[in-house]
């Protein structure tokens, strides 16, 4: 899903900062301090080096799944 935001904003998001509320501790760690083990890194590179393309800080502060269940519910459906 973050990788969908940056592709979205490309260049019109040039030089801006992106809010992204998420609930997956994991993903905000690795957003953080730019590092995650496993699997997921493969995904976290591509979204930082997108970030970096377009010139975007990502800022993702973390909220629990249970005040986040629209966001949890659309992710199920990531293949639409």
């Amino acid at each position: 899903m973050v990788e969908r935001v940056l592709l979205y904003l490309g260049d019109q998001g040039r030089g801006t900062k992106v809010l992204m509320p998420i609930d997956n501790r994991a993903v905000v760690y690795g957003l953080k301090n730019l590092t995650i083990k496993g699997n997921s890194m493969k995904v976290l590179r591509k979204c930082l080096l997108l970030a970096a393309n377009y010139d975007l800080e990502i800022k993702p502060p973390w909220i629990p799944t249970n005040e986040n269940r629209l966001a949890d519910a659309l992710s199920r459906f990531d293949n639409c």
